[in-house]
């Protein structure tokens, strides 16, 4: 059976926000998001040092592996710019 003209469109615009989410995303990737002030490093840090195992599987499952770990080595790293001040 053939797909009907509305599932048709319906997969055509999926695919087209795909695209300009994926568009939006490059353009504004260095700039602030609406309405949000930025968290400082010593916020980060604590909230880093006391996650709990718990925490951590929820933000797997909230933002997705690589961008947890992504985190998890700029904290690392942060961690280890002030050791060494």
């Amino acid at each position: 059976m053939d797909d009907s003209i509305h599932d048709l469109a319906l997969d055509e615009l999926h695919e087209v926000r795909k695209l300009v989410k994926a568009e939006l995303a490059e353009q504004y990737k260095k700039t602030k998001p609406f309405r949000m002030e930025p968290v400082d490093n010593d916020t980060l840090l604590y909230i880093y040092d006391n996650m709990a195992i718990e925490d951590m599987q929820y933000a797997v499952e909230t933002y997705g592996e690589d961008a947890v770990n992504s985190w998890l080595f700029e904290m690392d790293k942060v961690k280890q710019r002030r050791k060494l001040a």
